[in-house]
């Protein structure tokens, strides 16, 4: 449910994005890759020349729990979508590792703040 949930988003928002080259498919092939593994270092998984990354781990990963919005924004930065202007065109939310953690975040990022989507 979701690889399928996190597939559709991507789906929706390759859709509606006008401002720059994103290839929906690539960011599909991430989020079905990665779904249920981890893109870290410490990954046996990590391949940086094919996946980017690595990606700090956010969320609770001891207990299976990561953060959905970060792995959803390293899917669509992996399809060509560059997020670095963050929530407020200055880079406010935008992590260390270039991923956009939280949901609200992503959300003000992608459909309120810095995105002409």
């Amino acid at each position: 449910m979701k690889r399928i949930m996190t597939i559709g988003i991507i789906l929706i928002i390759g859709a509606k994005v006008n401002a720059q080259m994103y290839n929906a498919e690539k960011a599909a092939k991430y989020a079905n890759y990665w779904c249920d593994k981890r893109n870290t270092a410490s990954s046996p998984y990590f391949n940086k020349p094919e996946w980017g990354g690595p990606y700090y781990d956010y969320g609770d990963p001891a207990n299976g729990n990561g953060d959905c919005a970060a792995f959803v924004s390293q899917c669509l930065i992996y399809g060509g979508l560059d997020l670095s202007k963050g929530t407020d065109g200055n880079g406010n939310g935008v992590k260390p590792d270039k991923v956009i953690s939280g949901a609200t975040n992503l959300v003000l990022h992608l459909f309120v703040g810095t995105r002409n989507i």
